[in-house]
């Protein structure tokens, strides 16, 4: 794929697509309803009616089904500690506002719990640490030492360099990590399962966040690098353009990659060499302030290769439309759904 190509296109279908406000009000308004487990069965009907009545009701019920089902899985920083308020309660409130007729106030309700995760803020915790970056942001950091840090999304990390040690502590994201020379004080990143201690110059440091899993992966750039797993003694040295992950008891057998393409990420480009184009976006999602969804039936066997901007998310999307056989429909400014052309 050429990134020069389509960058500049627009997006009509999307625009023609646009869901007005009141559809989506209407759709929340059932979301409410229908988490009720005492609902009678008329209500119901009436729901699947209205739902039926239109395709804009139910692009309009599938955009706001995306936002409370990615509120109760939402991973970033914060995320859950931002909804302290539980479903049922937000549902007693949303009721009450529909007694009083209140249509706009109970969307801004439903989505309330949403506004601190699409905002790009990072978590008050991680706004505590050292140094940390917002969604979609790329920073880089000149360490005590001389050496050169750069933070990618949402990362934050505590520094703790003093006369004895060079120790980095990565809480979230990932770190690019160019080392100044110290044979005394050997640089280590350290996370819930592991440390990377660096025997050479420049590394990265990734925690992999899926659902209820994480791993941390650590790729050489140059010269070398020992990862040893939190719970273990098993230690892995990984050599340039080596990879390896660990769970905090093994780490894994060491993979080869592109170490330039790895580090891309560093100057706000992502390098694809024919890879499925659902590992592109779920890469793009984490530069996104919201949530994009991803069919991964309809875009299937759909491969990518080339340099994909990440600092313009929706120019990246618009590229990939314009060279692919998908579809990015916007529901809202912070619901994208990309699905195969149909």
């Amino acid at each position: 794929m050429s990134t020069a190509a389509g960058l500049d296109q627009v997006d009509d279908d999307s625009r023609r697509h646009a869901l007005p406000e009141r559809l989506l009000e209407e759709a929340a308004r059932w979301r409410v309803q229908l988490d009720d487990p005492a609902l009678p069965r008329e209500t119901h009907q009436a729901f699947e009616r209205w739902r039926c009545r239109h395709p804009d009701h139910a692009q309009a019920w599938q955009a706001i089904n995306a936002i409370w089902d990615a509120t109760a899985g939402a991973s970033r920083p914060g995320a859950r500690e931002a909804l302290e308020r539980t479903f049922e309660e937000e549902q007693g409130d949303a009721r009450r506002w529909l007694g009083r007729g209140a249509g706009l106030l109970l969307i801004l309700l439903v989505l309330m719990p949403l506004a601190w995760i699409v905002s790009g803020i990072p978590s008050p915790a991680h706004l505590l640490a050292d140094h940390h970056t917002a969604v979609g942001e790329i920073r880089t950091v000149e360490l005590p030492d001389g050496s050169r840090m750069v933070l990618n999304t949402a990362t934050a990390v505590d520094v703790r360099f003093d006369d004895d040690q060079r120790r980095i502590r990565l809480h979230h994201g990932e770190i690019h990590i160019t080392v100044a020379p110290d044979s005394r004080r050997p640089l280590e990143v350290v996370t819930d399962h592991g440390r990377a201690r660096a025997l050479g110059t420049r590394f990265g440091v990734r925690r992999v966040e899926s659902g209820n899993t994480a791993i941390t992966r650590v790729t050489v750039q140059h010269s070398r690098v020992e990862l040893c797993p939190a719970g273990g003694d098993h230690c892995r040295e990984l050599r340039q353009g080596q990879q390896a992950d660990t769970d905090g008891r093994h780490v894994t057998e060491p993979v080869t990659v592109d170490p330039e393409a790895s580090a891309a990420w560093t100057t706000g480009r992502l390098v694809a060499d024919d890879v499925p184009v659902t590992d592109v976006l779920r890469e793009l999602a984490r530069y996104r302030r919201g949530f994009l969804h991803i069919d991964d039936t309809g875009l299937a066997g759909m491969r990518v290769s080339g340099v994909i901007p990440l600092h313009d998310t929706d120019r990246a999307l618009k590229a990939l439309e314009s060279t692919l056989p998908l579809r990015a429909r916007r529901y809202t400014p912070w619901v994208i759904r990309v699905s195969g052309e149909s």
